[in-house]
């Protein structure tokens, strides 16, 4: 649906309309000069039909912004922007309370969307290196009022609103210096709706409590060459955060329909892009799912988890030392409802206590070329992704799954050394000791074989292959394991030589 496609352009759209124009001087003139400036930046123009000064203000009417977002060329006008001179020697921005942007994609497909933020104030004053500027709009809205085109569905309903809406922006006199942003909104809603030939759809998602903070420098540089802006200085650093969130997806498609909805709170999502690392994480606690539809096989299926949570940290340039990266997982406490185990488990044979999953991992890597370079995608083509990198060392902090009673339990650290392929034939020589534990696992295969899960030899096989690697616990049915990996290459399970 190239409909869907054109909606983050329609909000970079309203971001140059009325956040992103900033560099403002004390001066009334001042600060509309460095908005068309700021504007010309990213490739737009922004001109009005009239400049009338009266007294501390100069008001500008028939404001017009013009150019291409993407691959779609936007056009919008505003009324009246008023530039008011204050006491204190800051400048207040006020502007029409609405106004409408046009968005035509490459095959001539047209958005029309209404932007409404009534009684908005931006107030400018000097910093050291730019400008800093204070928002506050008690609400925000962008709505979809027209879609058309070849591919433009029967129906199509997009609206974002939002309310209590405060920020501050940080933006340098100097295009390649260091921008910031931080906003905050008291409540945050998106509403979708989508009815064409094949596809009716109705979507919402809200949150309350929504945080937002960016930070960047030379972003203007970051165009067809991603490598070479990073080299240049581009840096980009976000977050996003909420209180609670609510969402709810209702989907007819080829005659089948779904239903979604579901909740978490304490929402946490960060973003780093810069010269060093690529890194991404988020977290979330209480998540709940609830979903039924004509593909599943039992009226409904409900999900919930105490914690979830996902972290990855990539380097992006070359080092001729080994560099961090870092992998992270967590599903804490997650439990299904019954209609799933009474599905797969009717006889109640399996212990139905929340699921764990615990990843914690972190190594060193070293890069013979910038992750982004031509280089770096030339050898990947060629070579396949690992070599792109050497991994040097890699340690498994945490290790932690726990399973219809049944819990499994790791740590260790490992060093590869890439000059050594003969050692382990074709294998960087690795070097190092893993520590494992497993605490109800007999108890779970059996399990699992009563219910016909597994069959009889299989367990049997399954039973032979845990011999050979582990010893007896202390505590009922617990198995442990000592896996070292030593210098010469022999690998021994609880001092047993394997190889």
């Amino acid at each position: 649906m190239s409909y869907i496609r054109m909606i983050p352009s329609a909000v970079a759209a309203s971001v140059i309309a009325w956040g992103g124009a900033a560099q403002a001087d004390l001066s009334a003139e001042a600060v509309w000069q460095s908005w068309q400036e700021y504007v010309a930046t990213s490739g737009q123009q922004m001109e009005a039909a009239g400049e009338t000064r009266d007294a501390s203000a100069l008001v500008v009417e028939d404001v017009a912004i013009s150019g291409m977002i993407e691959e779609a060329s936007l056009s919008l006008m505003i009324d009246r922007i008023t530039f008011d001179e204050q006491s204190d020697g800051t400048v207040l921005v006020t502007m029409s309370d609405s106004y409408t942007m046009r968005l035509v994609g490459a095959t001539d497909e047209t958005v029309l969307i209404g932007v409404s933020h009534p009684s908005m104030r931006l107030i400018a004053s000097e910093i050291a290196d730019g400008i800093s500027y204070n928002l506050r709009a008690p609400e925000f809205e962008m709505e979809v009022l027209e879609f058309t085109g070849e591919d433009a569905p029967e129906e199509l309903d997009v609206a974002v609103r939002l309310s209590g809406v405060t920020g501050s922006y940080a933006i340098p006199h100097d295009p390649d210096g260091e921008t910031s942003v931080t906003l905050e909104a008291r409540a945050a809603d998106l509403v979708m709706r989508v009815l064409d030939e094949w596809t009716d759809l109705d979507a919402f998602y809200s949150v309350s409590g929504a945080r937002m903070a960016l930070t960047g420098q030379a972003l203007a540089q970051m165009e067809d060459d991603p490598a070479a802006a990073l080299r240049a200085g581009f840096a980009l650093e976000s977050s996003f955060g909420f209180d609670t969130a609510r969402y709810s997806f209702d989907m007819e498609e080829w005659g089948s329909r779904s239903e979604v909805s579901g909740s978490s709170s304490d929402g946490a999502m960060r973003f780093v892009l810069n010269s060093d690392e690529i890194a991404f994480s988020f977290s979330s606690r209480n998540g709940e799912l609830n979903a039924s539809g004509d593909e599943i096989p039992f009226p409904s299926v409900s999900l919930t988890t105490r914690e979830t949570g996902f972290g990855v940290a990539l380097p992006l340039s070359a080092r001729p030392e080994p560099q961090d990266v870092s992998l992270s997982l967590r599903v804490v406490d997650a439990t299904v409802s019954d209609d799933v185990w009474d599905f797969a488990d009717p006889g109640g044979a399996l212990t139905r206590g929340p699921a764990t999953i615990i990843l914690d991992l972190v190594g060193a890597a070293l890069l013979e070329n910038d992750l982004f370079s031509e280089e770096a995608a030339m050898m990947a083509m060629m070579a396949g992704p690992e070599a792109l990198g050497e991994l040097q060392s890699l340690t498994l902090n945490q290790l932690l799954v726990r399973f219809a009673g049944a819990e499994l339990t790791g740590e260790g650290a490992f060093t590869f050394d890439f000059d050594d392929f003969d050692t382990i034939p074709g294998v960087p020589r690795p070097q190092g000791v893993l520590e494992l534990a497993l605490r109800g696992g007999n108890t779970l295969l059996d399990s699992l074989v009563s219910i016909g899960a597994v069959a009889d030899d299989e367990a049997m096989g399954a039973r032979m292959m845990l011999a050979l690697f582990t010893r007896p616990g202390d505590a009922p049915d617990e198995l442990l394991s000592t896996i070292e990996v030593r210098e010469d290459g022999a690998v021994l399970a609880n001092g047993q030589r394997l190889q």
